[in-house]
């Protein structure tokens, strides 16, 4: 009886001291994901981190994510910065439902434009020589930037910036005016081609 109750002091011991050890979740997560992720797991150059858009992942397949990384992707590794432990508390708490889910209804959208030219003030025909029809988009990941060539000539028309990490392919209108770029953290951005 006093040997059980001598183990069960020290592995209550161990327990404190690691959890004494532990950064609360929370923490982590700020530190670690949250410049990727969001702050609310909302996403950004990383996907977001809810558990109906985190059931592609098999059990256990979360901790290998964190600790590991996943390859041919931005996703680093954190084995070398974080505990064991600390990756499974993370993994759990991606897993778990927010407190209070974001609400994105049409008028927190409409509220969220920014019109940068009044449409009514864009030109009707191209304001360069170049063919409307062969130019090119040059999507320049690690700058955030498109550069627009003149497909005949190859030479750049306009260089511009983009939002913080595109996603997807650059979307055209039928007829090749605007052109649209979509980034990870939900923005959808249009520019005129004319002008």
């Amino acid at each position: 009886m006093i040997r059980r109750a001598l183990v069960l002091l020290l592995t209550m011991g161990g327990m404190a001291v690691a959890e004494a050890d532990n950064r609360p979740v929370a923490e982590l997560y700020s530190r670690y994901c949250a410049e990727c992720h969001h702050a609310e797991r909302l996403g950004g150059i990383g996907p977001a981190l809810f558990p109906d858009n985190l059931k592609r992942l098999q059990k256990g397949e979360a901790v290998e994510v964190i600790g590991k990384g996943r390859q041919a992707t931005q996703m680093p590794g954190f084995a070398e910065q974080l505990t064991p432990q600390e990756i499974e508390d993370l993994a759990r708490f991606i897993q778990s439902p927010l407190a209070t889910l974001p609400v994105w209804g049409m008028a927190e959208i409409a509220a969220s434009h920014i019109v940068h030219h009044d449409p009514a003030t864009l030109p009707d025909k191209p304001l360069h020589a170049a063919d409307p029809l062969n130019l090119t988009l040059v999507v320049e990941l690690a700058d955030h930037h498109v550069t627009v060539l003149d497909g005949g000539a190859l030479q750049p028309l306009l260089r511009f910036p983009t939002r913080f990490a595109l996603h997807g392919g650059l979307k055209f209108s039928p007829d090749g005016r605007f052109v649209y770029l979509s980034s990870r953290d939900g923005w959808i951005s249009k520019f005129d081609l004319h002008s």
